[in-house]
């Protein structure tokens, strides 16, 4: 299922969290982040805590799988991506999007990448494709450290100049908001 290394897990500050699940060989790990739960995790900043929590966003468990990776020495890049976000890449937030009369917003994505084969494991939900569907804007690698901050800046800018390109009557709160309200739809399903 997939093409990047498998190891016996070896000891270090991220995979010693999965000690107390059993987890003992790297693609066990992955198979187990990738079936916890969407949700945002206490600190967006601090992916240490998906095992914790277990629970993650896309930015947590894939920092959080990269962390382990490179303890492994496993050559996995922790990106982010920004793609338009629509109702049918998105499940969901279909009716959200309808209700500001938006057929799609700009959404940042995190995932891993090996050997320019994309790599996501947010959402398990009966499916065994790990490989996003998103036709992505830009990407780029990040560390682990830029999943919180640096995420939302670089998000946030991506959505201002869209929002001025297409001169939208709504101020960068309400857009926020929205995207906010169409997160939250994803936590519920």
């Amino acid at each position: 299922m997939f093409s990047f290394p498998n190891t016996h897990l070896k000891p270090g500050n991220a995979t010693d969290l999965l000690k107390d699940h059993s987890i003992k060989i790297f693609h066990e790990a992955i198979l187990w982040v990738w079936k916890l739960p969407y949700g945002r995790i206490s600190n967006r900043s601090n992916c240490l805590l998906v095992p914790i929590e277990q629970k993650g966003s896309c930015s947590a468990k894939h920092a959080f799988l990269s962390q382990v990776a490179s303890e492994q020495m496993i050559p996995l890049q922790l990106c982010i991506g920004i793609f338009m976000m629509n109702c049918e890449n998105t499940p969901g937030i279909g009716s959200i999007l309808e209700d500001y009369n938006l057929t799609a917003l700009p959404e940042a994505h995190c995932y891993l990448k090996y050997k320019d084969k994309h790599y996501d494991f947010t959402v398990y939900e009966n499916s065994t494709d790990p490989h996003p569907k998103l036709d992505f804007l830009y990407e780029e690698i990040i560390s682990p450290n830029q999943i919180g901050n640096y995420k939302v800046h670089l998000h946030q800018k991506w959505m201002r100049r869209w929002a001025q390109e297409l001169h939208l009557d709504f101020n960068f709160d309400q857009l926020w908001e929205l995207r906010e309200k169409c997160i939250q739809a994803l936590s519920q399903r």
